[in-house]
């Protein structure tokens, strides 16, 4: 999604809440090497709009590609 969204696939008209989600939102590896989304900062920084645009990504990436 993040490339897709570099090469602006991903039209999300420059919402202001979604956009302040993608930037508190960061990446880590866990110990199976799948790429999770992480808070940022603090904790008390929401990734909530990211985690939904994220889910609906994923379920469209599998509609296409079966």
């Amino acid at each position: 999604m993040g490339a897709d969204l570099k090469a602006k696939k991903i039209n999300y008209n420059n919402h202001k809440i979604l956009k302040w989600c993608l930037t508190n939102t960061g990446i880590e590896k866990d110990r199976n090497g799948n790429i999770v989304p992480i808070k940022n900062q603090s904790p008390k920084m929401r990734i909530d709009g990211m985690a939904s645009m994220l889910n609906a990504y994923v379920g469209l990436m599998d509609h296409f590609h079966k």
